[in-house]
């Protein structure tokens, strides 16, 4: 049977066109070892993997990806401005992707020191996160993440994998994000819903960006933690929401070229 998240966010990304890289401070690439790049029959969906978040997780996302684990796989179960998830061969039973299952990462050390919106939340590089008294980080479901399904055990994520497109404070401290949507919120926004779906969408291909030809790879940048571009976002967020401000307000620039 399938793993069942209950309940998941997604992530804002905001393609900036030409005037507004000639006003906006300058972004940060993101290595294209670190993108994956979806695409689906509703379109593309760009994921940014963070290593520095969930070290195993991302090593297994690039594994499957290169094996073609989720090409021509379908999103089995999308519950409308909520969540899509894929990753399930066998419908009906007890699907593995022969890899066997991964550790979880759902807590965190941070390897620098977050950026704190408030005292109990913030940013590691660009995924928010919630920081506990004794310095471990959770992710924070803000728009956005990109997450593995589990069964009750908390080391039994695997293969199964699901997007979010709206808030799940639920989630936090359970299921492990291993990378934030940076491009595609239409796409997964116009998937059919349903648990299966009547007519699924299903992703065509799954490809790591590092993977196809430069001419033809999409190249993301984005605000990187320590960067003017992200210390003016921050500065924007404070100015536009005061003592109310909390991470998830917080609009990282992303761009998409």
């Amino acid at each position: 049977m399938h793993m069942r998240p209950t309940a998941l966010f997604f992530a804002l990304a905001m393609i900036a066109g030409p005037a507004a890289a000639q006003t906006a401070p300058a972004l940060t690439p993101v290595d294209p070892e670190n993108l994956v790049v979806f695409e689906t029959t509703k379109g593309r969906v760009i994921v940014e993997l963070q290593p520095a978040i969930a070290p195993l997780h991302v090593e297994r996302t690039r594994k499957l990806v290169r094996k073609h684990y989720y090409d021509d796989n379908v999103f089995y179960r999308v519950l409308a401005g909520d969540f899509a998830q894929t990753g399930e061969k066998q419908v009906g039973g007890d699907p593995t992707s022969g890899e066997g299952t991964i550790k979880s990462e759902a807590a965190f050390t941070p390897a620098t020191a977050p950026v704190l919106v408030n005292p109990k939340s913030g940013f590691v590089g660009d995924m928010p996160v919630l920081i506990d008294p004794d310095g471990k980080a959770y992710v924070r479901y803000c728009p956005g993440m990109a997450a593995t399904a589990q069964y009750e055990a908390p080391d039994s994520g695997d293969a199964q994998i699901f997007l979010t497109m709206a808030p799940a404070a639920r989630l936090e401290r359970v299921f492990t994000a291993w990378g934030r949507v940076v491009a595609g919120q239409e796409a997964l926004k116009a998937m059919a819903p349903g648990e299966p779906p009547a007519q699924p969408d299903k992703i065509l291909k799954a490809r790591i960006a590092a993977d196809i030809p430069a001419a033809e790879r999409p190249k993301v940048f984005v605000a990187a933690q320590g960067s003017p571009a992200f210390d003016a976002a921050m500065a924007k967020a404070r100015e536009d929401w005061g003592p109310a401000l909390q991470v998830c307000m917080v609009n990282l620039p992303v761009e998409v070229r």
